[in-house]
């Protein structure tokens, strides 16, 4: 559980930092909500709003950093990397019983 806390945490520092900040208030609010919820059920219906971001043309599975031309390389892998977890993440948890 924890894990995604962390992860959300990751992944809005760096998106505000790179420009993302629709996505970087979302995964905020996401953040605030899993935190703040009270229990197992919250939490699982918190990872399952948060695997509904992936799905989709333009969805938070398409996000690629950019500033102006340039695609900061590093940035996008550890966004990759971020975005990876926490689906993985959120899976596990909206999976358990």
């Amino acid at each position: 559980m924890r894990a995604v806390d962390e992860i959300l945490s990751r992944l809005v520092e760096l998106l505000s930092q790179e420009g993302g900040t629709c996505y970087a208030r979302v995964l905020e609010i996401r953040r605030l909500q899993f935190v703040r919820a009270p229990g197992e059920a919250e939490r699982k219906d918190v990872a399952i709003d948060i695997l509904r971001m992936y799905g989709g043309m333009g969805s938070f599975n398409d996000l690629v950093l950019q500033d102006g031309v340039r695609t900061p390389s590093g940035s996008n892998r550890r966004l990759d990397s971020l975005r990876n977890a926490l689906y993985e993440a959120a899976s596990k948890l909206a999976t358990t019983r």
